[in-house]
């Protein structure tokens, strides 16, 4: 299973197409195809009114394929069920849709997809949402819970590896081969600060972005052995667990301005890693900061503000449109993702996170 994992990663840093990992994750999951899915700005309360784009897919008719990514995934109600909840859990959309539902949806109908049963997780990021989905066929049944643990395992690599592929193209990173020189020229080139690290944590490589970074930044140092040091101590914890664990990990490092550094720590090769730091744009406010800390979506960070200015919930969902039921679903989501287990508990978190 990590070796699966790891071929995700390796096809990101060699430039190679996602197919082979992919069509390995299908059949350890048990399933029949796999899609991978980014809609561009999409809104959380509004998916009809995102664009999409078919990044990936695995035993899909290309017709059909084509078709569904131009027309039909604005109105698949597998898309729609999961912009609810882009928070990367996998879900069982089958609990979300049920199956007698989508057989009478006109997707199922008049598209006549070979597929029937749905896994996926969907994630928010800065400029949209990226969606993974694993499917099984109507004869082959739903998943069973051993299938449902192997793409636990999986998919969460399979959209980290995503997440670092957007980052690297988006800094200028277009290719490398697998020995870690190739990738260090490939990256010194890259606007992003990244950085190689061995398997111990030491620093292989560093980039231009990166070493200025360093420069500049008190919350990050170069220091002796090669070994990086943070001032957030419970950052560098959760760094050296997931060296140590040999995967990948995404971590939020505090810094005296308040406003965190994003560290995405994922495997290049089979004894390194690839470090990348993303600057978080400065928050306007506090619900915007917890956003930034503990990824909220967009519904629930719009949620956080009212609820720190004083709106009740009912007033929020009368606001923003959303029945109370919905309303109710994002502030259970919000309050466990920050950690509280009362709406008082915010302003004591933002009061922590201030000071």
């Amino acid at each position: 299973m990590r070796d699966l994992a790891l071929n995700l990663y390796e096809a990101v840093l060699d430039n190679r197409p996602w197919q082979p990992a992919l069509g390995a994750l299908v059949r350890a999951a048990g399933g029949h195809s796999a899609m991978v899915l980014i809609m561009q700005d999409a809104l959380v309360d509004l998916p009809h009114a995102a664009p999409s784009n078919v990044v990936e897919a695995v035993n899909f008719d290309p017709g059909k394929l084509a078709e569904y990514a131009q027309h039909w995934v604005q109105r698949d109600p597998w898309v729609e069920a999961s912009l609810r909840n882009p928070d990367g859990q996998l879900r069982e959309i089958d609990r979300l849709v049920p199956s007698t539902e989508f057989a009478r949806s006109a997707i199922y109908n008049e598209l006549k997809p070979d597929v029937f049963h749905c896994l996926a997780s969907v994630l928010q990021y800065e400029a949209g949402v990226a969606g993974f989905a694993l499917h099984r066929t109507r004869r082959q049944g739903a998943f069973s819970p051993e299938q449902i643990a192997r793409a636990g395992f999986l998919i969460p690599h399979a959209r980290r590896a995503l997440d670092g592929l957007l980052r690297l193209r988006a800094g200028g990173f277009r290719q490398a081969a697998r020995s870690t020189v190739s990738l260090a020229a490939a990256l010194g080139a890259v606007a992003l600060p990244c950085a190689l690290l061995d398997r111990f944590g030491r620093l292989a490589f560093a980039n231009p972005a990166f070493e200025a970074l360093c420069a500049a930044e008190p919350s990050i140092a170069m220091g002796a052995q090669g070994r990086l040091h943070f001032a957030d101590r419970a950052a560098a914890v959760r760094i050296d667990s997931a060296l140590t664990a040999g995967g990948a990990a995404e971590i939020m490092v505090v810094r005296p301005s308040g406003v965190p550094l994003r560290l995405t720590l994922m495997p290049a090769g089979r004894e390194g890693f690839l470090l990348q730091v993303q600057l978080a744009p400065p928050a306007t406010s506090p619900a915007e900061l917890l956003a930034l800390q503990y990824r909220l979506t967009r519904a629930e960070m719009t949620l956080c503000d009212a609820l720190l200015q004083g709106l009740t919930l009912r007033a929020h969902a009368e606001n923003r449109g959303v029945s109370i039921h919905t309303a109710r679903a994002q502030l259970k989501s919000l309050l466990g993702k920050v950690g509280v287990d009362r709406q008082a508990g915010l302003f004591v978190l933002v009061q922590r996170t201030k000071s």
